[in-house]
């Protein structure tokens, strides 16, 4: 302290007092000296006197910061752990944590209560885990710990208890009778712990109060040592710095002002000389950037006036939102249309202060979803609230981010679909009254998609067809099979000759209605579409029933199986009535005839039975009969019966379930033989030929 004094007599001495001014006496030997060395040595002088005094200084009171360092020590390794831990097992099982959740589960019996409570007791467990790891535990905190571990465990378990008592429907009271938890033996054991608590919080107390005195006496010292380093720091730098650095500050000040005029003069050699230098290039380099950000401005004031006319004539309303308030900050031309608000109505306010906190509770969860999904969510339809009514709106909401890929702001993009939104009305309502009056007039559609197979039929024509479907889904082939034999030909040829001569389709035929039992008379109209090629793309038209026709033909003709036998005795093909067991209950001549049977001695089971069919996997024959039972038909199948001979006879079989129960059902059997045969013959002709 004496030699800092010392040395800053002597700075006062080499200094000249102008009327309270002091100004460097340029011809005393101490500034001489220190102008043969450079600001950097200058500084180290005065340093090292400084370190010294601090060095000296910091031996004294060494012991004194160990003292409060052993305190300090204390303090973070020992008590706070304790406060920490402490508190937060309280807040964990007090009446707003895990004992609140568990007396919410008994009252309501909800699984949100059930996994709060779990969660808050096993957070309990890991704290008291915590606690027992702090060290230096006396024996009350153990024996306190063991307590409070006990009632929580007891707690986490009873919670799986309680749900089982709600799955058995207990009453709250009764789950209150049947449990027991001793929550004063955890309150008794939370008073140990604070009880301790608080000795140590005395002891560290006490430890640091000792220290305090002297730390004070400390400052004291280092006071009087800085003032007195500041005494001669402050002359130095008066005496050799000051000048210097105030003509660098006003050539500094003068660039900041855009005043380029002033000048910068260089008198020393040292860092000071080097500053000026610096300056000097710096002024060039600012002129140059000016010249420049004047350039770019011109052009971004350009780019931002293109901008803006871009985003005010977009044909959809276009808003920004700022996240953390959800008030609008920008709204184009369009919005103020939608809005029939101006946007000084809009810009600045949130919904809930727009329209009102009910009517904008819908806005505000698709802007929070649009937020924490952190990608755009498109609401097809969105109610927009005007002064004249309510507008329908198609918007895109898209968060963006800021430079530190954070959601700063949300964009919105709305488009007016109200009348789109009538009109699809108005179209729905056309198609609706279109429907009736076609189901009122019996009156059904269809349409065959040429190149793809799909067959489509409409409600009516299912019910003429008596298809258990709302809707049949299929191809050609399975429409022509609900035709009756005689008439399936002629439909396929007339379709063909339609689609080859791209003439309307007009053509009457008969089916067999399984669930009436009757035969129907149908007309089916319609015509040829092509594609972009000028090909035939697909068919369509309308399905009459010709009520007076099947009148006329068919008066009461109810489907027994007196009618059944007289109807289909005459068949060209083989028909058999069956069950629901697979039994044959009556079969037609033709189908003896085929395979060499006579009435008496034909077997029971037909298709199933091994004497008469061929066996296949029971995988298929499950498939067909679930097939049978869902569609109410089966599409013609090849299949291989066993005549009485023992010969085979291939074959072409189809059936129709005669009611919703699949309690009976008629197989056609087509006989096969001579095209199979025509077709190996065919076969062994292009072999020779080869």
């Amino acid at each position: 302290g004496f030699l800092v004094l010392g040395l800053g007599l002597q700075f006062y001495a080499a200094t000249t007092n102008n009327n309270g001014e002091f100004t460097p006496n340029a011809w005393h030997p101490l500034i001489i000296g220190l102008n043969q060395y450079s600001i950097q040595k200058k500084f180290f002088m005065l340093f090292l006197t400084l370190f010294i005094g601090l060095l000296v200084l910091a031996g004294a009171t060494a012991k004194r910061f160990q003292e409060n360092t052993v305190a300090w020590t204390t303090q973070q390794n020992d008590v706070e752990p304790r406060q920490q831990y402490l508190f937060k097992m309280k807040d964990l099982f007090g009446y707003g944590g895990g004992v609140f959740y568990f007396k919410n589960l008994i009252l309501r019996g909800t699984p949100e209560y059930e996994t709060l409570a779990k969660v808050a007791f096993r957070d309990l467990l890991v704290y008291i885990n915590k606690y027992w790891n702090v060290g230096s535990l006396s024996v009350g905190e153990k024996l306190a710990l063991e307590d409070l571990n006990e009632v929580a465990v007891d707690y986490l378990y009873n919670v799986d208890v309680v749900m089982d008592y709600l799955k058995k429907h207990k009453t709250p009271i009764e789950i209150d009778r049947l449990l027991y938890i001793d929550d004063d033996k955890a309150f008794a054991a939370f008073n140990t712990l604070f009880l301790q608590y608080d000795q140590h919080v005395k002891r560290y107390n006490e430890q640091s109060s000792g220290t305090r005195a002297l730390m004070l006496f400390v400052v004291f010292v280092a006071a009087f040592f800085t003032l007195a380093v500041s005494f001669v720091f402050g002359h130095f730098i008066k005496a050799t710095i000051i000048e210097n650095l105030q003509n660098a500050a006003r050539f500094a000040g003068a660039l900041e002002t855009g005043n380029f005029e002033h000048t910068l003069e260089i008198k020393t050699k040292d860092e000071f000389g080097l500053l000026a230098t610096s300056l000097l290039r710096m002024k060039s380099e600012i002129q140059s950037a000016q010249q420049s950000l004047l350039t770019k401005g011109t052009e971004l004031e350009r780019n931002n006036q293109f901008l803006t006319n871009v985003f005010e004539n977009i044909p959809a309303m276009v808003w920004i939102k700022e996240v953390e308030t959800f008030k609008y900050i920008q709204l184009n031309r369009e919005g103020e249309r939608l809005f029939e608000r101006p946007r000084s109505e809009v810009v600045g306010k949130t919904d809930v202060e727009i329209f009102g906190e009910e009517k904008a509770k819908g806005v505000l969860i698709n802007d929070q979803l649009a937020v924490t999904s952190k990608s755009l969510i498109d609401i097809p339809e969105e109610n927009l609230i005007t002064k004249t009514g309510t507008k329908i709106v198609n918007t895109k909401k898209i968060p963006i981010f800021n430079s530190q890929q954070k959601i700063s702001h949300l964009l919105g993009i709305s488009y007016d679909i109200s009348e789109k939104r009538r009109l699809l009305q108005q179209i729905t309502e056309s198609e609706e009254r279109f429907s009736f009056a076609l189901r009122s007039s019996n009156i059904g559609t269809w349409d065959w998609k040429i190149k793809t197979d799909n067959f489509l039929i409409d409600e009516t024509v299912s019910r003429m067809l008596g298809i258990r479907e709302k809707s049949f889904k299929g191809n050609f082939s399975d429409f022509a099979a609900l035709i009756v034999t005689g008439d399936r030909n002629r439909f396929n040829i007339k379709t063909l000759e339609c689609i080859k001569a791209e003439t309307e389709f007009v053509h009457d035929f008969q089916i067999m209605n399984v669930i009436e039992r009757k035969v129907r008379s149908l007309t089916m109209r319609g015509r040829v579409y092509k594609d972009i090629y000028g090909k035939p793309d697909r068919m369509a038209g309308v399905i009459v029933n010709s009520i007076k026709k099947d009148e006329e033909k068919t008066a009461n003709h109810e489907f027994t199986v007196e009618t059944f036998h007289s109807y289909f005795n005459t068949s060209v093909v083989g028909v058999v009535l069956s069950d629901f067991r697979g039994q044959i209950v009556l079969a037609n001549d033709y189908f003896l005839k085929m395979l060499g049977y006579a009435k008496m001695d034909l077997p029971l089971s037909w298709v199933a039975d091994k004497a008469i069919a061929v066996p296949v996997d029971e995988l298929s024959e499950k498939k067909k009969a679930n097939e049978l039972f869902a569609k109410g038909y089966i599409s013609a199948y090849e299949r291989e019966l066993i005549k009485k001979d023992g010969t085979r006879v291939p074959v072409l079989l189809s059936a129709v379930s005669l009611d919703a129960r699949g309690q009976r059902s008629i197989y056609y059997i087509t006989d096969v033989s001579v095209q199979k045969s025509l077709e190996q013959h065919n076969r062994i002709l292009a072999t020779k030929a080869v």
